[in-house]
């Protein structure tokens, strides 16, 4: 998750967490909550 959140960071793209996994793994990494749309 991290690889592909920061790889999405880096070309300026927020996501919709839609999957149950992606949600709580952003939800326990705060630092990933301005991804989100």
């Amino acid at each position: 998750m991290r690889f592909a959140l920061d790889d999405l960071r880096e070309k300026g793209v927020h996501v919709v967490p839609s999957c149950p996994y992606v949600r709580r793994w952003i939800d326990q990494h705060p630092e990933y909550a301005d991804l989100v749309a």
